[in-house]
Parts: C-alpha cells; structure tokens; sequence
C-alpha cells in the first residue's frame, strides 16, 4: 500500500512539474515570437550577419563584430541562416527544447526550464542545435559518433576535449568505423572552407583574442577560471574545488567507465571562454529523471548565488560540479532514446 502511494505521489509530483513547465514554456514563446518577427535573438542575430559579409564580402558588407568562428561553421550554419526569413528565429529557439523530448521523452520535459537551456535558446545560440551530435559522441554510437565529433567542432570550445579523447580511444581500440567516419564527415564539411580561403585556420587563431578578451569574461565566465579572475575568498576556495573535481573526474573514468562523460565535464570546467548557457551541453550526459529533475533544480541555485554575488559567473560551476557527483553515484535505470538509422 505505502509502495503503490509512492508511486502515485511521484506521478503527480511529475505530472505538475510538467503543467508547470508547458505553462512558462507557452508564456515564454507568446513573449518571445511578436519579438522575433521583428528583430531575431541577439546571437542569432549576429550569426545571419557573419553570413551575411560572408556572401557580399567584406568590400560590400562589412560587420562590427569580428567572426571568430571555424569558417566551417560560418559556410554550413551561418550563410543559410541568412537567407532564411526572421520567424526562422522561432525554429531555431524551439529545436533544442525537441531534442531534449527526443532524447528524454517525458522527463526531458523537466529540462525545459533547466536555466542553461532556456538562456541559450532565448538568445539564439548555436549550442541547443549540438545536442543530438554530442549526444552520439558521448554515448559512443558506431558510426554516429564520428560524425558527431565533428558536428560539435562548429563550436570548438564546448567539447575539444572530448573530441580529443574520443579519437585517441578510436585510434587505440582500432575503432575503424568512427575513424571512417570522421574522415569522411571532416572531408565534406572542412574541405570547402580550404577551397573558399586555404589560410582561415590561421585568420581564426588570430581573431581568437577577441573572444578572449571580452568585456563581460571576467565577470560572467561559467568555468573554474572565474574563480581566480574573481580573487578574493573564491581564490582561496579554487584549490579545494578543483582538487575535488579532480578526484571526482579520475573516479568517473577508471572505476565508474564513464570516460567520455568525464572527459565533457573536465573540458567545461576548465575551458576559460564558456558562460552559463553553454552548460546546455553536460544535458546529453544525463541518463535518469532524478539526474534531469536535480540537475535543474541546481541550475537555479546557481542563478540564485549568482543574484547574491552580485552577477558573478563562478557560481554556475555548481551545476557541472553536481553533474559530476551524480554519474559518481547514480544507478537508476536509464533512459534510451530512439536510436537513429546510422
């Protein structure tokens, strides 16, 4: 009796989750849409422009903002982006909120108020569409995940590391048919952007200060640099934090076999350019509701020690940190989404 009303108090506790999250989901896009036909997201916005000078060149069209972006990105994201009309926007913003339902199902409904997700969807960021490659990468699928590991490098900074280390486990273990189809996808999606300007790698690495040097890093940068751009007491805590991430990331590579999942939350921890919203990407990690329900309800303590910090984007690392206590411990059933025809 007490085990069939445990149940049934979990079923109603998720049931209103869920009406909770369709109500602020359907105010958020009746906000949003009206805002959209007018003007798009700000980074969507600013990727229609990149592709914009793109097309016309810089003699005819020439942007403020200095793309540094792979040119790969730029030729197969961005140029599209701008030919397509403005309410192409609400597309854009809706997407990654399906993949969360496609790689969750129900419970993937709870992730529609993670505060990553929401953030980088209601900007317009690129992050959200990367969901289902590093999904593949994460989860190793044949043949998928090779095609995901380079999908994912049209942004480089959310999984280089992971990327890394899934070539250097496919070269060791012989795995021939991700190695192929890294390949054969990096061939057809690089080669191009060779053909179009043979010297962008290096025109990239020049423009990378940019992003390196934005106002708003040392302020509301999400990783464990923040801390020391920080100083303070948040200096003195930096040890102690990343020892225990340490610890935590070797646990979950050799004793729990959770090796492309470590190495995903390591990069995030470390990379110094990532701000909040690019934690969307620790969400293809997750495997269990209470993994997807605690995880959110994290993300808005952070949001809450940040208000209290005075805007201060070191508070964030609390959700990458708590990703990383969860796959140390978590044993719940998983959920398996539908496997796509490789």
């Amino acid at each position: 009796m007490r085990s069939r009303f445990t149940i049934n108090q979990r079923a109603a506790i998720l049931f209103i989750l869920l009406v909770i999250v369709l109500i602020v989901f359907l105010i958020e896009l009746a906000v949003l849409a009206p805002e959209f036909f007018a003007r798009p997201p700000n980074d969507y916005d600013i990727y229609a422009h990149w592709g914009l000078a793109e097309r016309l060149g810089p003699e005819k069209y020439s942007y403020w903002l200095v793309n540094y972006y792979p040119l790969p990105t730029t030729l197969w994201v961005f140029v599209p982006l701008s030919l397509l009309p403005n309410w192409f926007a609400i597309i854009w913003t809706i997407a990654p909120f399906l993949f969360a339902l496609w790689l969750f199902r129900k419970p993937g409904v709870i992730l529609w108020l993670y505060y990553p997700l929401l953030v980088q969807t209601g900007i317009g960021q690129l992050d959200g569409w990367l969901l289902l490659p590093l999904y593949w990468l994460i989860e190793d699928r044949p043949w998928l995940a090779g095609v995901g590991a380079v999908l994912v490098l049209f942004k480089p900074q959310l999984a280089f590391v992971t990327v890394a280390y899934a070539l250097l486990s496919w070269v060791i273990r012989r795995d021939w048919r991700n190695l192929r189809a890294f390949a054969i996808t990096l061939a057809i999606i690089y080669l191009p952007a060779f053909i179009v300007n043979p010297l962008w790698l290096l025109t990239m690495l020049d423009r990378m200060h940019v992003r390196a040097n934005e106002s708003l890093l040392p302020t509301r940068g999400a990783s464990l640099w923040a801390w020391i751009w920080r100083g303070g007491i948040t200096l003195w805590f930096l040890p102690i934090v990343a020892l225990l991430a340490t610890v935590l990331v070797l646990y979950i590579f050799v004793r729990r076999g959770k090796r492309m999942q470590a190495a995903q939350l390591l990069g995030l921890l470390v990379t110094p350019v990532l701000y909040a919203a690019n934690f969307v990407t620790i969400i293809p990690i997750l495997k269990t509701p209470r993994q997807i329900l605690i995880l959110t309800i994290i993300s808005w303590v952070g949001v809450v020690m940040d208000t209290l910090a005075g805007g201060w984007g070191g508070a964030y690392a609390i959700i990458p940190i708590t990703a990383l206590f969860l796959l140390a411990r978590e044993n719940d059933a998983t959920i398996t989404p539908p496997t796509p025809t490789a």
